[in-house]
């Protein structure tokens, strides 16, 4: 069976064209094993597979897949216009062309690589540059780890929801009353799994940012995760306090940043002593398997006898724990990603990228995720505290109001595409649609295409502006709350934004508003467009 597999940021748009793979596939009778993942599996899926096809939103990353390239594997870069249209069929005879390749040669070049059509031309280097800045190891890891947590932060929001019902206490709503009692006489179960998921977060991002570090740098990632962890755990605990207590205001989101330092560089401590061949020295007639016991404790005395004294030394000299000063450093990043013009730097910045072929939302927002991620953390401790939530701008933010229908606020686009005179955008328009609704829009943004169309970019990044601007404010100025809840991107925008304000009518509303917006914003680019594709499609009808 030939096993092939699709890439992209997340897996999710690729998951749509490997089933119009597969469907062809089925009508041609062609034996095929055919999957798609994200960015951060291509490791673990091209050691059982024989051919990988990058998505053109990462193709700019494609040097760095082909480092990481084992001996007699391929890769290509799929066309962007035959994935904006979710080509099935030739996106087959571009796999059967490269299997029969692979089969012919007895070892395929390491760099192999097809680049086709529009891909052929050189890579911008605007978008190397940045593929540089946001794929080094660090930002692998930090990326890798909060992704493997998300799994419990959506937990501990789903459980905080459950704590602070979305009724006022003195309600007379039959299920608001019933749910007040629920929590008066079993709120500390109930709470109870927000406490082992959002309480204590920081050691789980300690563990698992120090797996995907260990990773990295070809270390055991339990050992890895283990030690990264412990030293966070010293470093977050009171050492001048009169009785060891392992409850710390630093184990939730406050410690966050704190624990993501540890999981970055403790493994690299690791790693180091690994290189260097460090070890106790035990002669050769002592068993190999107890000689690397104990040589792997090594880094673990190296943490109890230099770093946490130095910790202690840290701690007792300036009267704050470690993550007290670090948080004290960070802060004014966190503060400047939650202001007006912070936020619409990066809107501009997403939107921008997405012109040059790289996904702007991937890069960027996954960049900034430890900050936004802090800010939604930070806001639902106040929530469950009964306090002023701090944050405007956090996760759910951009998921919803700014990602309205995917980047570029393009669920205006879709229903101008759908309601077009001409074919490709008809077409494009039912390929995008439904996914449009769970916010993924890589068929619109390549099928249109939006990538090098200096027309369709320019609302493509008004749109999102405004939109996030509007729901700024209407935070800002208390008409909706602010967000508390991590939810999946593929949400639906009007019920995603509901559901982290608190299930709030005005929230949904001003998604739909904005919607609307958004077609009026793309309504006149979209016309002009239009206008030359229809005599494109007329010419090419008449040379027929």
């Amino acid at each position: 069976m030939n096993k092939v597999f699709l890439i992209c940021a997340g897996g999710l748009s690729t998951s749509l064209l490997v089933k119009k793979i597969r469907e062809s596939a089925e009508r041609q009778n062609y034996p095929i094993d055919i999957e798609a993942c994200g960015e951060d599996k291509f490791d673990e899926y091209i050691a059982n597979h024989s051919l990988c096809l990058v998505a053109p939103q990462l193709a700019f990353k494609t040097p760095q897949f082909m480092e990481r390239l084992p001996e007699g594997k391929k890769i290509e870069k799929i066309d962007r216009r035959v994935y904006g249209m979710m080509d099935g069929d030739a996106v087959l005879e571009q796999i059967k062309k490269s299997l029969d390749e692979i089969s012919e040669k007895s070892d395929v070049e390491v760099n192999s690589i097809n680049i086709t059509s529009d891909e052929a031309e050189e890579e911008p280097s605007f978008a190397q540059r940045i593929s540089t800045m946001m794929s080094n190891k660090y930002m692998n890891s930090i990326r890798d780890g909060f992704i493997s947590s998300m799994a419990l932060m959506i937990i501990g929001s789903i459980s905080l929801i459950l704590v602070v019902p979305p009724f006022s206490e003195g309600t007379t709503n039959p299920v608001g009353r019933a749910w007040f009692w629920l929590v008066h006489n079993y709120g500390t179960a109930l709470e109870m799994p927000y406490a082992a998921t959002m309480g204590i977060m920081s050691i789980w991002v300690a563990f698992l940012v120090g797996a995907s570090m260990s990773k990295e740098v070809n270390i055991d990632k339990i050992i890895g995760s283990t030690a990264s962890v412990f030293v966070f755990l010293l470093m977050a605990t009171d050492v001048n306090a009169k009785s060891i207590d392992m409850t710390s205001e630093w184990f939730g989101a406050q410690g966050i940043f704190s624990a993501m330092i540890c999981g970055l560089l403790i493994p690299n401590l690791l790693a180091f002593c690994k290189k260097k061949k460090m070890s106790f020295g035990l002669p050769n007639s002592v068993p190999d398997n107890i000689r690397e016991t104990f040589d792997s404790l090594l880094p673990f005395f190296i943490i109890l006898f230099i770093i946490y004294p130095a910790l202690i030394a840290v701690q007792t000299t300036l009267g704050q724990p470690v993550p007290a000063l670090v948080a004290m450093l960070i802060s004014p990043m966190i503060s400047a990603t939650d202001t007006y013009l912070g936020m619409i730097v990066i809107v501009l910045l997403v939107h921008t990228l997405w012109f040059f072929g790289v996904h702007g939302a991937a890069v960027v927002l996954g960049a900034i995720a430890p900050f936004t991620l802090a800010n939604t953390m930070a806001n639902m401790d106040a929530l469950l505290a009964g306090q002023a939530l701090p944050y405007i701008v956090e996760e759910s933010f951009y998921l919803f109001y700014v990602l309205l229908g995917g980047s570029g606020a393009t669920v205006g686009l879709v229903v101008l595409m759908l309601k077009s005179k001409s074919k490709q955008m008809r077409t494009v328009g039912k390929l995008g649609g439904i996914t449009s609704i769970f916010n993924i829009n890589e068929p619109i943004i390549f099928g249109a295409p939006i990538v090098a169309n200096t027309k369709l970019i320019i609302p493509f990044i008004i749109a999102p502006l405004i939109t996030s601007s509007a729901a700024w404010v209407a935070i800002k100025f208390g008409i909706i709350r602010a967000g508390t809840a991590l939810l999946p991107l593929t949400v639906p925008a009007p019920i995603g934004a509901a559901w982290a304000a608190g299930w709030s009518i005005i929230a949904f509303s001003l998604i739909c508003a904005l919607a609307v917006l958004s077609y009026f914003i793309y309504l006149p680019f979209f016309r002009s467009y239009e206008r030359d594709l229809l005599a494109l499609e007329k010419s090419e009808q008449n040379n027929l």
